[in-house]
């Protein structure tokens, strides 16, 4: 559980990317934006939340 309440509260993972072009190539960046939903920290919540059903 240790893992997906880390999981769940880092904020320095990133959750969105957007592709740059640097020198003629494409280049995939990977960054922090709060604006966005978080799809991977929503997922460890839920986990959590049916863990702690079953746990009771």
């Amino acid at each position: 559980m240790k893992f997906l309440e880390e999981v769940r509260d880092d904020k320095t993972r990133p959750n969105a990317t957007k592709v740059k072009e640097e020198e003629g190539k494409h280049v995939l960046l990977a960054y922090r934006d709060d604006s966005v939903p978080d799809l991977v920290a929503d997922e460890a919540r839920k986990a959590l939340q049916s863990i702690n059903k079953i746990a009771g």
